[in-house]
């Protein structure tokens, strides 16, 4: 009774006249979701959304679901980079595996509702005699935030009270020194940036940590080189946080207590941890997203790699 009322010709939105978002829509927008209506550009690399329910499923079903959705993302990956003459080498192509791999465990472990989402868009050009693409690429779950998952633990899930512990000391430490005063930086936005770091989970007795910061690393990579452009942007969203990535500040291995190497990104000059971060990328907003989201946007450029051997 319900279906017979639904318009299902209106689904895909109205009164756009912007041709690319009309392609992006009828690519991997909501006609292709609901209806099943697909429009090929012969310009697009479409990635259509990936949903995993994670509910009453087991650790060998998550496994095996989580090698099949990283094989998708390398194939769209390859495309991608195939449409402006690159390629990734096989180094390249290991390290990536691992960390989209990394990054989707992550996204099942943080959302309390125990779905995680993908879905990826690219889009060739050639302007000017220049041939370049864009390539886009969202993973995201809903649920607690990242700073929830610590602040506010479900009951029956452990959580890692060092990690935890860590985090209480650096917010000591940044009240004491008044940096939590404004709105635009609060400690929900200091933990969400220290969640990045490696060797940081909420998961206790686990020696990974590693995907999240990683990823962003492994994907600016995608570029060929490491000049800041207007394009190029990732963002890390959760709950009222969000962190900015353009490649004006990068990964740095540092060594901790134990002397052992992590990999940190502390978005200031003196790149510690202990010191504030840049507002400009790491900052607090008004609107509150209901879990975590990752998006990526790439630059890539035909000149920037001319053969697999370029790309280490």
């Amino acid at each position: 009774m319900v279906e017979r009322n639904i318009n299902w010709g209106a689904v895909g939105g109205k009164n756009y006249n912007d041709e690319k978002i009309c392609r992006m829509v009828n690519s991997v927008g909501s006609p292709t979701v609901l209806i099943n209506r697909k429009v090929s550009y012969k310009e697009i690399v479409p990635f259509r959304l990936h949903c995993f329910d994670g509910m009453n499923v087991s650790s060998q079903t998550r496994l095996v679901q989580k090698e099949i959705d990283t094989t998708n993302v390398i194939e769209y990956v390859n495309k991608c980079l195939e449409r402006v003459n690159k390629t990734l080498n096989s180094k390249a192509l290991r390290e990536m595996g691992y960390v989209v791999g990394e990054t989707l465990i992550n996204a099942e472990e943080h959302s309390s509702l125990n779905y995680r989402y993908m879905i990826g868009y690219f889009e060739e050009c050639n302007d000017d005699s220049k041939h370049y693409g864009v390539f886009n690429l969202v993973i995201m779950n809903f649920g607690q935030s990242i700073y929830e998952k610590f602040k506010y633990p479900i009951d029956e899930v452990k959580l890692n009270t060092e990690c935890l512990s860590r985090m209480q000391e650096l917010s000591d430490a940044f009240t004491k020194k008044r940096w939590f005063r404004t709105a635009e930086f609060t400690e929900e936005t200091l933990w969400t940036l220290y969640s990045l770091q490696q060797g940081v989970t909420s998961v206790p007795n686990q020696e990974r940590g590693n995907g999240t910061i990683q990823f962003i690393e492994s994907f600016f990579k995608l570029k060929g080189n490491k000049d800041v452009d207007d394009v190029s942007r990732m963002y890390i969203l959760s709950g009222n946080s969000i962190i900015e990535f353009d490649g004006t500040y990068r990964l740095s291995d540092l060594k901790d207590d134990n002397g052992v190497p992590r990999g940190i990104i502390s978005f200031n000059s003196s790149g510690s941890l202990l010191d504030k971060p840049d507002t400009r990328y790491v900052r607090s907003v008004n609107q509150y997203f209901p879990g975590t989201a990752i998006f990526i946007r790439i630059l890539l450029n035909e000149d920037d790699i001319r053969n697999e051997n370029k790309y280490n």
